[in-house]
């Protein structure tokens, strides 16, 4: 009964320090969202990245041959022959000018009225989607398809795997930098909070020392403010992170799709584990910047 009233004491104390530090707790929330924000930024972008990376490693041994605007149909499948007798072909679709328009309304969804007219005008390439049955020969079969007449592109998923690969591992490395950088500074600026705030109470904690209080119970309201100071600033880091990508993902997740064929994360998928992570954060940075700081002051 008595470990409960006082720990019940420490909450209390802690939560009113909090109301009366607010000032200087203020800088401590700031960091700490901001470390938060820019963690939440790398989390996403990680995830993204693994996520198209899996996404178009499904689709890596097809290739996509445009034929131009100029070549007649006889050409056009003249090239489609020649591709054929080049190399071991697993699968080989034809996409006409229309399929192409009517695949681009499909991933437009609603903003599909945009594309209305080009019916009778069509800016899009025909093309072959091919899958090889070895990919050993993708290679070769893309520098073929490049020396004939009448091809104006290849596109192969292998290029934008390696290109992605080499994307994803700088944000990660770079991320994580700064990420580093961020906590150091955040622990810094909290310790300093709590510094400041035991200093001003000094003569009440060598009171406290006097009449034999442990240093649980004087060092245990400094931690509660740290913690709370920290799972603020992780809520307000959330709350910026989180809408700021639903915002973004309304807005640009369709025209994505259009570019690289591939979704964004939605949302949803990531609301849980962003807020755990935010929030363990912002309490292990609290907690650290309050018993660095108060081990000084401590000593007997």
């Amino acid at each position: 009964m008595k470990r409960f009233r006082i720990f019940k004491n420490i909450i209390k104390s802690g939560f009113a320090g909090v109301w009366k530090n607010k000032s200087m707790g203020f800088a401590s929330i700031i960091s700490i969202a901001a470390v938060s924000i820019i963690l939440g930024i790398v989390l996403i972008a990680a995830l993204t990245m693994n996520i198209l990376l899996a996404d178009i490693q499904t689709r890596v041994d097809e290739i996509e041959i445009y034929i131009k605007d100029e070549v007649s149909e006889d050409q056009a499948k003249k090239i489609g022959e020649d591709i054929k007798e080049h190399s071991s072909i697993k699968e080989m679709r034809f996409k006409s000018k229309d399929t192409a328009l009517e695949e681009m309304k499909k991933v437009w969804g609603d903003d599909a009225y945009i594309l209305e007219g080009l019916e009778t005008d069509n800016p899009l390439e025909r093309s072959y989607l091919i899958s090889v049955e070895n990919l050993e020969d993708s290679h070769d079969l893309v520098e073929y398809a490049k020396t004939l007449d009448g091809v104006s592109n290849v596109v192969y998923y292998q290029d934008a795997v390696n290109k992605l690969i080499s994307i994803a591992n700088y944000v990660r490395v770079g991320g994580l930098i700064v990420i580093l950088v961020l906590i150091v500074i955040s622990i810094l600026v909290i310790s300093n909070t709590v510094k400041l705030t035991v200093l001003a109470r000094r003569r009440e904690i060598e009171v406290m020392k006097y009449v034999g209080a442990s240093n649980g119970m004087i060092s245990g309201p400094f931690i509660i403010e740290g913690i709370i100071f920290g799972l603020i600033g992780a809520l307000l880091a959330f709350l910026i992170t989180f809408y700021s990508y639903i915002f973004l993902y309304h807005r640009f997740n369709d025209k994505i799709y259009t570019l690289i064929s591939s979704y964004l994360i939605e949302p949803a998928r990531l609301q849980h584990d962003l807020l755990i992570i935010f929030c363990t954060l912002g309490v292990v940075i609290g907690t650290v910047g309050s018993v660095f700081s108060l081990k000084k002051y401590l000593r007997v």
